[in-house]
């Protein structure tokens, strides 16, 4: 089992329940290592208040995008009255099905601007949990694809009847270049309410990475690093610097960036 990934005879293993969930509470531990967003989550409300004091007990709404494994959903579930996984990786989103069971729901989809189809993509040799997959068009038939759903996050909100509810939301966004098209997605659900989110953003994956900053700016949110155990101010200037670093297995270890927070 490499990086909590199993492959061959051992992904079969994991169509159990009771092994899923193993599996799964150790994928999260292990998981620490590599990002430290993971004790801003399982921290709050206490980190967030040494930026805004008033942020509240408890959160309406958990939404994880780009699920994966779910390792920030697990963390969520701590803070918020709902928990969403959003995952267009078939064999993920079953797994997460066994791993989460009736403590959160997931939506096998990807998450866009708009609703439809669309093929996730990787050109390369990730396993079963397929970490680097994208939207995108197939590769004259190599490396794995799959078809996929596509909804807009105001729309997965709006048929799960949680778009109504007031109250703060916080979301981890991890969709490998296209933050933009899933921030556009939902305008509603971010309108006039606290909102703290979690955006993986690589310049590597989207040369307009600037525009997030930009558009969440616009959108009265301030922009912050976690280093330290506390949020300190960051900006496009950091992604930027990333470029000439490699993220290496484990980020957080060897100090490559590319996670943000954006905090209203």
């Amino acid at each position: 089992m490499a990086n909590g990934a199993p492959s061959g005879e051992a992904m079969k293993l994991l169509e159990f329940t009771g092994l899923a969930r193993l599996h799964h509470h150790l994928f999260t531990l292990a998981y620490h290592a590599h990002e430290a967003e993971l004790e801003l989550v399982a921290g709050l409300p206490r980190a967030v208040r040494r930026v805004m004091p008033h942020w509240p007990d408890r959160a309406a709404l958990g939404i994880d995008i780009g699920a994966g494994t779910g390792p920030y959903g697990r963390k969520l579930m701590r803070h918020c009255d709902e928990v969403v996984l959003v995952e267009p990786n078939h064999e993920q989103a079953e797994y997460l099905r066994r791993s989460f069971g009736a403590s959160a729901q997931v939506v096998e989809a990807a998450a866009g601007r708009a609703a439809g189809t669309a093929l996730l993509v990787d050109a390369g040799a990730g396993g079963w949990r397929r970490p680097l997959a994208r939207l995108g068009a197939a590769a004259d038939g190599k490396g794995w694809q799959q078809a996929c759903r596509v909804e807009t996050v105001d729309g997965i909100c709006e048929r799960l009847g949680l778009m109504g509810r007031p109250g703060a939301i916080v979301a981890k966004i991890d969709v490998e270049g296209a933050e933009q098209a899933v921030l556009e997605g939902m305008p509603r659900l971010l309108a006039d309410r606290p909102a703290l989110l979690i955006i993986e953003i690589e310049a590597r994956l989207n040369p307009d990475y600037a525009g997030i900053f930009s558009l969440l700016a616009g959108q009265g949110f301030g922009c912050f690093v976690y280093e330290a155990g506390r949020l300190q101010p960051g900006g496009p200037e950091q992604a930027a610097a990333m470029l000439t670093r490699s993220p290496g297995r484990f980020g957080r270890l060897n100090s490559y960036r590319s996670n943000f927070v954006f905090l209203r």
